[in-house]
């Protein structure tokens, strides 16, 4: 290339009157015959140019999709778990139709629990199991429902692992009952401590707050039609449950909701705090 552009200019002298052509030849710059080779090798290329790794669009780098995945697993085989338990129930009422009061005796005595269950006969495991028992259709729907709500919120943010899941979701339907039976033995209420309670609620309440935390702005339809923030409608519900804590019978074990969200709150401040949210979800 060099010498085709020596010649262009030599046929272009040519032309030139003699009397500037010697002025116009000294005056050509004389181009070196590097001048078209790149003076970059690949080292100093590579380490002028900051190297940028590109990443799908699909899949964010920090998501563990399958770890996400174990932990929708675990929401639903708690919810497989209740939906066993509130279908037996089912069988325990025809059972007691037909006057067999031992079938009916035995499962509430082993799935639900009260504080002289716990103290007195030594049922202790029913701490455990009064949290996956649910024997009105109502109850049982609400609960699932909203667990697979807020499970979803917390099982799918990044860096949420199945063993945490695990922890939020037993400790807070064991904070529940704990908080539920220490709220009985200070009951001046006549027959306290005989009253058994259930539900999942304890568990619902544990995984809302840890979502709240996470996400509070994000929304949820109240039967459908209502948004709420995650924030409001917890504060709500602790507002409801605090009130009506000392109110008489109200059919509702408001301690044991109480009890799932100080834990949820506890786990979120010493397990959660700092997780970025999923934008996928909010």
């Amino acid at each position: 290339m060099f010498s085709l552009l020596r010649q262009h200019a030599k046929m272009r002298l040519r032309s030139i009157p003699s009397a500037f052509r010697r002025q116009f030849a000294t005056q050509l710059p004389k181009m070196p015959s590097r001048f078209f080779q790149s003076n970059l090798s690949k080292k100093g290329l590579s380490s002028k140019i900051p190297f940028r790794r590109s990443y799908s669009s699909r899949r964010a780098p920090a998501y563990d999709v399958p770890m996400m995945q174990k932990n929708n697993t675990i929401v639903w085989a708690f919810i497989g778990v209740n939906t066993a338990v509130h279908a037996y129930s089912y069988y325990v009422y025809a059972a007691a139709a037909q006057g067999q009061h031992a079938v009916v005796a035995n499962f509430f005595e082993n799935m639900t629990t009260s504080l002289q269950s716990v103290r007195d006969e030594g049922r202790w495991w029913t701490i455990a199991t009064c949290c996956i028992t649910q024997v009105s259709f109502i109850h049982y729907l609400g609960n699932m429902f909203g667990f697979y709500v807020m499970g979803k919120f917390v099982g799918w943010t990044p860096g949420v692992t199945p063993a945490a899941f695990l922890t939020l979701v037993i400790g807070s339907g064991l904070a529940g009952t704990a908080l539920a039976l220490v709220e009985k033995s200070y009951s001046d209420q006549e027959d306290a401590e005989k009253k058994r309670f259930l539900g999942f609620s304890g568990v619902v309440t544990g995984v809302g707050t840890a979502a709240a935390c996470i996400y509070p702005r994000s929304k949820v339809l109240i039967y459908g039609i209502v948004p709420v923030p995650l924030w409001l409608l917890t504060a709500g519900f602790l507002a409801y449950d605090g009130y009506y804590l000392n109110k008489g019978n109200t059919g509702v074990a408001h301690a044991g909701h109480l009890g799932g969200f100080v834990y949820g709150l506890m786990f979120y401040a010493l397990r959660l705090r700092g997780l970025p949210p999923n934008p996928r979800i909010m």
